[in-house]
């Protein structure tokens, strides 16, 4: 059984066209990347602290939050910036699995990704023991928030 008969492929991909000339042209172009580290040092629903990136538009957000409170700071972005949130959302889509293993102890780091552009769009979640967090994300958070989690919540 078909999902879309032959009458409605033109009449859809009509209003697709349409649409994408309605769009301005930034909502159509370029790429957005976020990638967010946050740190469960105690049991709660909120993480104890959070590093957040977002690169879009040619600006650079970073915001942190924790016991010293909420910052945010923007920027224009660099080509190292994104060359570096690139690497490690690369290597979080290659660390991809269907058989993650056992939730690790507190405290544990949770990552989250997204990459997004006129093509297409992925995101992502892992869950990492502190000791275990991927050296891609360490060096992204070295550079860009000037620490790590390390250390912390033992």
């Amino acid at each position: 059984m078909r999902l879309v008969s032959r009458a409605v492929r033109p009449a859809a991909a009509a209003l697709a066209l349409s649409l994408a000339l309605v769009l301005p042209a930034a909502a159509r172009a370029g790429t957005a990347l976020t990638f967010g580290i946050y740190l469960w040092a105690t049991q709660g629903e909120s993480p104890t602290r959070a590093q957040y990136l977002s690169i879009a538009d040619g600006k650079t957000e970073i915001e942190t939050d924790g016991p010293a409170g909420y910052k945010s700071t923007t920027h224009p972005t660099t080509k190292p910036e994104t060359a570096l949130i690139e690497a490690a959302i690369e290597s979080r889509m290659k660390a991809l699995t269907l058989h993650p293993g056992p939730a690790p102890a507190i405290p544990y780091v949770v990552i989250e990704w997204n990459f997004s552009q006129d093509q297409t769009h992925s995101e992502g979640r892992g869950v990492y023991a502190l000791k275990d967090v991927p050296p891609s994300v360490l060096a992204l958070q070295k550079k860009m928030f000037g620490a790590t989690y390390e250390g912390e919540g033992n």
